[in-house]
């Protein structure tokens, strides 16, 4: 769903120099800091990495799960 991927690259990159888990509880607060890293570590991707260290596919499984959370 390109939606949702623009939506986690938006998130991801709207707090600079951020941990991917702080960034997307801010982008997602409804899930929770805990559920975003446990739905970070599932697509093997560390909650603690920062969204210029991912590459493109790592944004799609994470989208993918997002939209099943």
């Amino acid at each position: 769903d390109p939606e949702a991927l623009f939506r986690l690259v938006k998130a991801a990159f709207a707090q600079r120099r951020k941990q991917l888990q702080n960034a997307l509880a801010a982008g997602f607060p409804a899930l929770g800091k805990e559920r975003i890293a446990s739905l970070l570590t599932a697509c093997g991707v560390a909650p603690t990495a920062r969204g210029e260290t991912l590459d493109i596919p790592a944004f799609a499984r994470i989208a993918a799960a997002l939209a099943e959370a």
